[in-house]
């Protein structure tokens, strides 16, 4: 097996004079993937993600903190 280390981002993007806005403020995540070469498949993947974000409604801000481990696996035979 072939392993491909993850760093794994996103952004938000509010829509103009939306009610409420959510910003970014840090992310930090990582991850591996296991790819099978020979049978030209993914075997495994998992990320770990941790991400402080900002939510501004009407002026109220709320900090928010998300943390998630993603795990994606082959299950052979189905």
């Amino acid at each position: 097996l072939e392993r491909i280390d993850l760093k794994p981002s996103f952004t938000l993007e509010n829509k103009a004079n939306a009610p409420v806005t959510i910003t970014v403020k840090s992310q930090d995540g990582k991850g591996t993937a296991w790819f099978d070469n020979a049978a030209g498949r993914l075997r495994e993947m998992v990320n770990h993600t941790v991400t402080e974000l900002e939510r501004d409604q009407m002026g109220l801000i709320i900090p928010l903190r998300s943390v998630q481990t993603t795990t994606v696996r082959l299950i052979e035979g189905k």
